[in-house]
């Protein structure tokens, strides 16, 4: 929105044979926006902002249900939905209603599930690489990386090279 001061200026400088884009120039706006202040004439004067809409309890209520249902976790859907049901709101609106339940369901779909073993049953095993300074010269060093399933218990050991022959010697 452009201050009235603004509007004004650009009515001026039009009614004195400015073009819109010396007009735009100098007022420091778009071309197009003193286009359109210009075609709307004394209804520029008057800007109207909507009012912020806010659900109620009931329609906060409603518009989960259908976010769970069927608009599949869509609130453009949830929102078009609401309109049939003769509630008017913003899609942000709407976003902010199903907020809380779209974090719980997506909180539900990232938690992992400890997957436990019996002792002895199984072992990770995996080898990683890191370059270290030894004798002065930068080497290579290749680790074996062991962890028990069931202890967690941690074994780490460096080699030179990557073969099988190292990873069954660790």
């Amino acid at each position: 929105m452009v201050e009235q001061e603004v509007v004004r200026r650009i009515r001026v400088l039009a009614e004195a044979g400015w073009g819109h884009k010396r007009i735009a120039r100098e007022v420091g706006v778009a071309r197009n926006t003193v286009r359109r202040y210009l075609r709307a004439g004394s209804a520029a004067d008057k800007q109207v902002r909507p009012k912020a809409r806010r659900l109620t309890g009931e329609e906060q209520q409603r518009a989960v249900e259908l976010w769970n249902g069927a608009a599949e976790g869509n609130a453009v859907v949830v929102k078009a939905l609401l309109a049939q049901e003769g509630v008017e709101a913003s899609v942000r609106t709407v976003q902010r209603a199903v907020e809380e339940r779209r974090r719980q369901v997506h909180a539900a779909q990232v938690a992992t599930v400890r997957f436990e073993t019996k002792p002895g049953q199984q072992m990770q095993v995996d080898f990683g690489e890191k370059k270290v300074l030894l004798g002065g010269q930068l080497v290579k060093v290749f680790l074996l990386v062991a962890v028990l399933s069931f202890s967690r218990r941690l074994f780490v050991r460096a080699f030179l090279n990557q073969r099988g022959d190292d990873w069954r010697e660790g």
